[in-house]
């Protein structure tokens, strides 16, 4: 899935309603989060027909100053999953890793 994460300064006026909405869709978007400080608005767009390459210029057209907007792409997309496939920490297997680390079978002493 592309992704694009545009960013504002939080005076600049960032629209995002029904018009907005549909224009996205045009252009391939199917997702939009909305994140905001006290001095940046930030907008993640994403879909899966969604070419930030060619569209993202027209996506800050629609959503608000185009002059004003600094869009930043993924630079590496990493999903991170348990060995053990059980979900949470595994006690045992960290403790092995951190003796092999050290080069030793024995604790610190």
């Amino acid at each position: 899935m592309a992704k694009a994460l545009m960013l504002w300064p939080a005076g600049t006026g960032v629209r995002i309603g029904s018009a907005e909405a549909a224009r996205l869709g045009a252009l391939g978007v199917t997702n939009v989060t909305l994140l905001r400080d006290a001095l940046t608005v930030a907008v993640l767009l994403e879909g899966w027909a969604f070419s930030p390459a060619r569209s993202v210029r027209a996506a800050a057209v629609v959503l608000g100053d185009p002059a004003e907007c600094r869009v930043l792409q993924p630079a590496l997309d990493v999903a991170v999953s348990n060995v053990e496939g059980m979900g949470g920490i595994d006690e045992e297997a960290l403790a092995r890793i951190g003796r092999d680390a050290r080069g030793s079978g024995t604790a610190d002493r």
